[in-house]
């Protein structure tokens, strides 16, 4: 196997990771032509994974999914860089595309990515809690032409120097809000930011906690509208910059 080939595809399968990992595929002769087993074990085509409880980074690593849904019941944890963790488009009309973070994802590294869709739904849930190392982002939200993503973060995101915590782009009739707690806890952090393209109003608002135990942060970044529609942005609770 080379790198980034599957053993095995499946389509409209749902599946928890230890199920999948714990399995063995047989009549199979694999050889490993890189010898630091970069080929996936699974590619999950408009599916359900669920990173279930006591399941690790190394084995959520060894699935690709495309098109499909992920929650995270575990703790996935790495400090490798560049990593993109959560990263589904959504290509279809149907809601395919659902990601839900109801633990603990911690990604040290630099240049990383939590949680990004196009055309999906984003949940960091009450309880639940992300970290993100320098230069990345937490939670990514991006309409390339299918339409906007649903981001609800009711839960912790902390970042480091250089990071975002929540960034939605693109966006033509959705708005931004946060219920959760960000705390930038490096240099140049930024909380949320909104850079729409959108068709009619909407508010970009901070219903949460923001705050900053390092120096030059910014609680709520708003880019002008690409069609300049006016938007409401809003924060109804705390910003608290260092």
């Amino acid at each position: 196997m080379f790198k980034n080939s599957n053993v095995a595809v499946a389509s409209y399968a749902e599946s928890d990771l230890s199920t999948l990992t714990g399995s063995s595929i047989s009549g199979f002769n694999i050889v490993d032509k890189t010898g630091t087993h970069e080929y996936n074990d699974y590619l999950l085509y408009k599916s359900k994974l669920t990173a279930d409880p006591g399941t690790t980074y190394a084995q959520f690593k060894g699935i690709a999914l495309s098109n499909s849904s992920v929650i995270n019941d575990t703790t996935l944890s790495t400090s490798d860089n560049n990593v993109n963790l959560m990263a589904q488009e959504n290509t279809d009309t149907l809601a395919w595309v659902n990601l839900i973070n109801n633990k603990t994802i911690e990604l040290t590294g630099t240049n990383s990515l939590a949680m990004y869709a196009s055309n999906g739904k984003i949940k960091n849930s009450a309880g639940a809690n992300i970290t993100i190392g320098d230069t990345g982002t937490a939670i990514y939200g991006k309409n390339k032409g299918a339409g906007d993503t649903d981001i609800e973060n009711s839960g912790e995101i902390t970042v480091g120097q250089g990071s975002t915590a929540i960034y939605a782009e693109d966006y033509t009739t959705t708005g931004l809000e946060n219920k959760g707690t960000i705390t930038l806890a490096g240099d140049n952090g930024i909380g949320m930011s909104y850079k729409p393209n959108l068709t009619s109003a909407t508010t970009f608002e901070n219903a949460g906690k923001i705050i900053s135990t390092a120096s030059k942060g910014t609680g709520m970044f708003a880019s002008k509208d690409a069609n300049s529609v006016q938007y409401t942005t809003l924060n109804s609770d705390t910003i608290s910059l260092g």
